[in-house]
This record gives C-alpha cells, sequence and structure tokens, in this order.
C-alpha cells in the first residue's frame, strides 16, 4: 500500500480530508500568502503515483505528520513518508566509521520498539548498500580490549547453541515468546563483545562478532514470523555490520539475501529488493550454489511483483536446480540456514509469485502439504514460528480462487495457532479480508471483528 494511502487511513480521512488537513497546514506555515487548493483528485494522483507533490506541500504533510523538514530533500518522495510512521531511518554515517561496536549498540535502541514497514528504502537503501561494500574493503580498527582472566565461555557457548539452530528454534513456545528470548540473547551477545573487544587478531572478539550476527539474524527472522518487518530490517542491518566487521562478503551477502525477502512483503517493494539482490551478487565470492540459489527466489519474487512472469519463471528454474545441489562445506561456513534451504521457502515463493502474476489456481496446484494442510493445524502439531505467516499465503490464495469458507477457516486458524496473535500479524490477516471483495459477508464481518481486536477473543 503507498505510504500516503496509509498515513490517510490512520487518520480515518477521505482524500478530499486529507486535501484539505494539507491546505489548512499549508497555511499555517504561510500565513498571509494564499490558500493551496484542496482537491481530492491530487491526493489521489500521489497515492497512485502519478505524480508527486509539489514542494509546498510536501513540507505541509511532513508538518502533518511529525516528520522533520530536514529529512525531504535527504530521502526524497516517496520515501520520507516511511518516517512518519517508523521514525528515523537508520543512518549509514557509522559505516564509514571502523569502529562497529557503537552501531551495534545503537540497535538495541530502536529494535525493541515494534515496526512493521521497512524504514530504509529508495536512495538511503542504496546508500547504506554502497557503505556495506565500503565496511567490508576496510580493515576494522579494533575496539579497547580489556584485560580479562574471566572469559564467560559458558554464556557464550549457551547462545551459540541457541543460534547454530537458525531458523529452527523450540517448536513449544509462541514467536513472540521466541522473539523476546533471541532478544535477550542478541543484548547479552553485544554485552560481551564490549567486554572482551574486537579486531584483528583476537580470536575471541572475531567469534563474538559472529555471535552477534546469528543472533541478530534470529531476531530479524522472528520479527518478519510476527509481521514486525522494520524491526527485522533494523536486525539485518545490524546482522549486516557485525559481518562486515569480520571481513566475511559471502555471510554479507546471506544476510542481505533475507533482507531482500523483507523487503518483498507485504511492506515492502519489490525495487529496493532487487537493488539489495544485484548488491549481494557483487558480494558472494566463493560460488555457493545454495546461496546463488536463495538470490533466484528473490529475484523471481521480485520479478513477479513486477508483471514480468518469463523474467520470474528464469529465476525460479535456476532456484529450483541450485537449491537442490548438493551441501558443502562453503555453504556451512556461510550459515546453518543454507542446509534445509528449498524445503518450505522456495514452494511458498513460488506460490506467492502466482499471485503477484494474478494466476491464483497456478498458486494452489504449488502449495506444498504444509500449505495445503494449513487449516487443519494445531498447536501439539509441532509448528514452526513462520507457520502463521506463511498461512498468509494460503488465504489470499483461497480468496482469490473464490473458496470463502476455506479461506475464513484459515483466517481463524490463525488464533488455533497463536491464540493472541501480535498485532502486526494479525492486522496483515485483517487487511487481506477486509480489501477483499467478501467484506461485507456476515462470516468475513465476523472474521475482521475477531482480527480488529484479537486479544478481546483469546
Amino acid at each position: 500500500m503507498n505510504p500516503l494511502k496509509q498515513l490517510r487511513l490512520k487518520r480515518g480521512l477521505r482524500p478530499e480530508e486529507y486535501a484539505q488537513e494539507i491546505a489548512r497546514v499549508h497555511a499555517e506555515l504561510n500565513p498571509g500568502r494564499g490558500r493551496m487548493a484542496a482537491g481530492r483528485a491530487k491526493v489521489y494522483r500521489w497515492e497512485r503515483g502519478e505524480a508527486a507533490p509539489e514542494w509546498a506541500a510536501q513540507r505541509a504533510i511532513a508538518h502533518l505528520e511529525g516528520v522533520n523538514a530536514r529529512y525531504l530533500e535527504q530521502y526524497g518522495w516517496p520515501d520520507w513518508l516511511h518516517l512518519a510512521a517508523e521514525g528515523v531511518p537508520a543512518s549509514n554515517a557509522a559505516w564509514a566509521d571502523r569502529g562497529a561496536l557503537p552501531d551495534l549498540i545503537r540497535t538495541t535502541l530502536i529494535s525493541r520498539q515494534p515496526r512493521r514497514h521497512p524504514s530504509v528504502t529508495g536512495q538511503a537503501l542504496r546508500d547504506v548498500l554502497g557503505a556495506v561494500d565500503k565496511a567490508l574493503r576496510e580493515q576494522p580498527t579494533a575496539s579497547r580490549q580489556h584485560e580479562v582472566d574471566d572469559i564467560d565461555h559458558h554464556r557464550i557457548k549457551g547462545i551459540e547453541e541457541r543460534t547454530r539452530s537458525g531458523k529452527r528454534p523450540s517448536l513449544a513456545l509462541t514467536p513472540t515468546v521466541q522473539l523476546k528470548g533471541a532478544q535477550d540473547d542478541y543484548t547479552v551477545s553485544l554485552e560481551l563483545l564490549a567486554r572482551y573487544g574486537y579486531g584483528p587478531g583476537s580470536p575471541l572478539g572475531m567469534r563474538l562478532l559472529q555471535l552477534v550476527a546469528r543472533s541478530a539474524h534470529l531476531c530479524g527472522w522472528l520479527s518478519y514470523c510476527v509481521g514486525e518487518d522494520g524491526t527485522a530490517q533494523n536486525y539485518a542491518f545490524a546482522a549486516l555490520r557485525a559481518s562486515a566487521a569480520q571481513g566475511l562478503p559471502d555471510t554479507v551477502a546471506f544476510y542481505l539475501a533475507n533482507m531482500a525477502a523483507v523487503h518483498l512483503s507485504m511492506h515492502g517493494e519489490a525495487k529496493d529488493a532487487q537493488a539489495v539482490v544485484a548488491a549481494a551478487r557483487s558480494l558472494s565470492r566463493h560460488g555457493s550454489e545454495r546461496l546463488a540459489g536463495l538470490l533466484d527466489i528473490c529475484e523471481g519474487l521480485a520479478y513477479a511483483r513486477r508483471g514480468q512472469p518469463r523474467d520470474s519463471d528464469r529465476a525460479f528454474d535456476r532456484a529450483v536446480a541450485r537449491c537442490h545441489s548438493a551441501l558443502t562445506d562453503t555453504d556451512q561456513a556461510i550459515s546453518p540456514d543454507l542446509d534445509h534451504l528449498g524445503g518450505d521457502w522456495l514452494p511458498h515463493a513460488q506460490a506467492a509469485s502466482r499471485l503477484h502474476l494474478k494466476q491464483p489456481s497456478s498458486a494452489m496446484a504449488m502449495f506444498s502439504p504444509l500449505h495445503r494442510d494449513f487449516h487443519q493445524l494445531t498447536t501439539s502439531a509441532g509448528l514452526r514460528p513462520e507457520t502463521a505467516r506463511i498461512g498468509l499465503t494460503v488465504v489470499h490464495t483461497h480468496i482469490e480462487c473464490e473458496n470463502l469458507d476455506t479461506a475464513t477457516a484459515a483466517g481463524h486458524q490463525l488464533f488455533t495457532l497463536i491464540p493472541t496473535p501480535p498485532p502486526a500479524l494479525a492486522d496483515m490477516y485483517l487487511r487481506l479480508f477486509a480489501n477483499s471483495a467478501y467484506r461485507t459477508e456476515p462470516a468475513v464481518q465476523a472474521l475482521i471483528d475477531r482480527l480488529e481486536d484479537p486479544r478481546a477473543h483469546s
């Protein structure tokens, strides 16, 4: 959804009412200079991407939505609109600095605040991608290393065990609880890094940087599972920063691929994902087929989002061949997550691509048993944290195929899998039904009521 439309709907205003608010703020900012025209047609064109507001209108919108005017020129239209909901994006200034620790510590302050929309987009994202490449080419400066004799191996090994499984944490806990635990581990790993230091010639420091990267990656993936894509992006930046400080371009490319998946979600933009994929391909050094397959999947989804079926099909054909290649030591060194690439993620991405290409019946045919039987799953079935997020594709496909009963049953299944679903995830389900042609059907309206306040129905 266009970010300007999101802001307007958040205020509960019609286009003409929002135009009147912009004109009112403009008059307050520019007393005695005449009144700005307040036509709804202008707002429609801005939301559809057919035109950009003139500078005076942008300043009025920024003032209305609480965005400092200095960001308007820095990020451009419409990228700065995301700041209204998500706050100031991650600065790339610290990437130019050769010390990683201050920037990593900063992420603990911003990532505990749930964020739904990736806040670094467009040119701002491209600036950060350039900074990542620069950081890899620089020799990191060591932080001040302390003389300590009491290295806490027990705590280090505990976090390593919990992060080594990658995307397969405990199945007995809800994603929200798992995210809280992962965030605690991430904070502790940063404390250990600050305590013992890092830098060239420090094996312990390099080990701790890897610990920070993997715990941040796990936090990002679990944030994605609960619908907080902006939070997932912030943790992805932390994983990138730590791996760049280690000087590991292939691992940085892997974390970039995961960040591309965030930009391919309901909250992201395909063009941003393509920029991230291109950066990842340029960094990959050891020719990992598994990593190339992951990038192919992201590329296939991006092409589908942009309505390019042939390019999408070619990317997925490459992904199928690469994701079933033999696992190598290089793949394991990049990330333990590459060992199960091609299981559920590949068919899910293929189904999602068909939805983007307006081919719902084809999407249905691509469902794996996990997707097809989603509405029959229970919490006792040993569910993975991503199951409820995957359910969005299930619901969307059934709605597009006019399987209304099955779609609503899958929507209610969210409350079986997670009795009190996270607000961002519930909102994603809500938008699928509220934007469908069936929103006035009694069964759909009952589900919409439930999704609007999931805690009232727990």
